[in-house]
């Protein structure tokens, strides 16, 4: 004999799912883009303590940004 589920259940279950998706989602990015953005902070605490020149702080600021961007192609696939 076959269970059946009612609507109201599974349209229950069916948005709490989307909401903590959603909710996943929207984690992601924010740390994502929070890490990204606290750069802007360290690279002159880099500088200071590493002795960098500005050059070499817009070289490593490049890298990350190339890195970054390379990594989000090869997680498109």
């Amino acid at each position: 004999m076959e269970e059946t589920v009612p609507r109201d259940a599974a349209l229950t279950h069916d948005t709490s799912l989307r909401r903590r998706s959603l909710l996943a989602g929207c984690s992601a990015h924010a740390v994502h883009d929070g890490l990204t953005d606290v750069i802007y902070v360290l690279l002159p605490l880099w500088q200071a303590q590493f002795g960098l020149s500005l050059a070499q702080v817009g070289l490593l600021r490049g890298a990350y940004s190339g890195t970054m961007a390379g990594f989000q192609l090869l997680a498109s696939r």
